[in-house]
């Protein structure tokens, strides 16, 4: 399962990396119980890949800042969930 997504000029357009990253964030969170957990790990770990690139684009984009940090609670990061979710 894969996230398809196209944006004019997708890699400087913060809401197209939020939005792939929280399409994949679903996924991976959606299917916790069926998949290996190996391939949640992958699709959490881009998630949060496309949550940094929204971030450096637009580091005031909260929501981009919540779900990084509400990604690192399903890999268990609790340190790394703290921080983001400490950001603006």
């Amino acid at each position: 399962m894969s996230c398809h997504w196209s944006a004019p000029d997708p890699d400087n357009n913060a809401r197209a990396w939020y939005n792939k990253g929280l399409c994949l964030e679903r996924i991976a969170l959606k299917e916790r119980v069926t998949i290996l957990k190996q391939y949640q790990h992958d699709e959490l770990e881009e998630a949060i890949e496309c949550y940094d690139r929204a971030i450096a684009i637009d580091p005031s984009h909260a929501a981009a800042w919540n779900n990084k940090g509400t990604t690192f609670a399903g890999l268990s990061d609790t340190e790394s969930q703290l921080d983001a979710l400490r950001r603006p």
